[in-house]
């Protein structure tokens, strides 16, 4: 297997909202813009760290040595722990062609998404992954918590929602100072001007 971080790769990019597609529908891939601009939701981050928070996406696709196509994916999200107790806001979605590349493309990925966790505070990765392939995912020691049933609503079938929480970001910037995780040796905003 090749496992790559296919965040920033426009053509590996398109070959997993193919996989995304055939796993979970098109609206799936609009509405979490994985055919978008911003994978990585640097912008995203941007508006976060006004109000002291942080957002991130990664991209972690598997290959077999002789397909081009991803067998596998998982897209991680990470963000604030938040309220939600399921840490639906630090999952990894888990895409697969079927059940034993979902058991393989996991097993093969498993060391770089930990990476992605290691600073995740509950200790665990909470995957979300299709009913499908949740059964190899559970022989190879995961442990299911819930079941949740996804509903999507694209930005044009609700625009007073998203104007709303739009509206939201500025009313809320001015309170709070600039923070989020940080790699070793990286002070926050906070901590520099502490250090002044």
């Amino acid at each position: 297997f090749h496992v790559a971080d296919v965040t920033l790769d426009r053509d590996s990019m398109e070959m997993v909202c193919h996989l995304a597609r055939q796993q979970r529908g098109d609206v799936y891939v609009q509405a979490e813009q994985l055919d978008g601009e911003d994978i990585a939701l640097d912008g995203l981050n941007a508006l976060y760290r006004r109000v002291g928070l942080f957002r991130s996406r990664r991209v972690i696709a598997v290959f077999r040595q002789t397909e081009e196509l991803p067998c596998f994916a998982a897209i991680i999200w990470r963000g604030p722990l938040g309220m939600n107790f399921s840490f639906l806001e630090n999952r990894c979605d888990l895409l697969a062609v079927n059940e034993k590349s979902a058991r393989e493309g996991l097993a093969a990925a498993w060391p770089t998404l930990c990476e992605f966790y290691d600073d995740f505070l509950p200790g665990f990765i909470p995957f979300v992954v299709a009913p499908e392939q949740a059964r190899a995912i559970l022989e190879i020691g995961a442990e299911e918590i819930c079941q949740y049933t996804q509903s999507i609503w694209l930005r044009d079938g609700f625009p007073a929602w998203y104007s709303h929480v739009a509206s939201q970001f500025p009313l809320w910037a001015p309170q709070f100072p600039e923070r989020g995780p940080q790699r070793d040796g990286e002070s926050s905003s906070v901590e520099r001007e502490r250090q002044q």
